[in-house]
């Protein structure tokens, strides 16, 4: 089981940006609705620095200034190695908050994808699944599809850091070393 903790307010945010500092590598998932980085409201942000335990950093309601500016420092570090399943919406998410993510970028749906062109890798679970032996909900199974898919801004932010969160540990445990998603 993964640990899985939702950060909130000023001390929680520094604590856990003492905690990630030490880590070599840090994973990061988006929280958008609609999911699309270029016109998505960014509501939270999951964080791992180990395939272990991750957070969930909730940006909704007036909290997300002050919260990302809290972890500024951190995800701007350009010696920071990020990980992350398309590290690009990452990316344009957070320069639309005015967060440049510097340091070196390692995508594992890229790693999958050069690994075996052939496969699926527009899907986190089921890289998950195929390559750390590890079974995940879907988004959609975990918040339905097309019509009936649940806006991320209506769900709980202990549901997101359910889903987000693990989706962090994993990303952390494929992009560890030479890559899992890439063997």
């Amino acid at each position: 089981p993964i640990e899985t903790r939702i950060v909130v307010g000023a001390e929680a945010l520094a604590e856990l940006a003492r905690s990630l500092e030490a880590a070599a590598m840090l994973s990061i998932e988006p929280v958008l609705e609609p999911d699309d980085p270029m016109r998505g409201e960014l509501l939270a942000l999951a964080l791992a620095g180990s395939p272990d335990g991750a957070a969930l950093v909730p940006l909704r309601d007036g909290a997300g200034e002050a919260a990302l500016e809290a972890l500024r420092p951190l995800l701007e570090a350009r010696e920071r190695v990020f990980v992350g399943f398309d590290l690009k919406r990452s990316a344009i998410a957070l320069s639309r908050r005015g967060v440049q993510l510097w340091g070196e970028l390692r995508d594992v749906a890229v790693a999958a994808y050069v690994a075996n062109p052939a496969q699926a890798v527009d899907r986190p679970d089921v890289l998950a699944k195929t390559y750390l032996e590890r079974s995940v909900c879907s988004a959609a199974e975990r918040f339905g599809a097309g019509a009936k898919r649940r806006p991320f801004d209506q769900v709980s932010e202990a549901e997101l850091a359910s889903h987000f969160a693990e989706l962090a540990s994993l990303d952390h445990a494929g992009g560890q070393g030479s890559s899992a998603y890439s063997q």
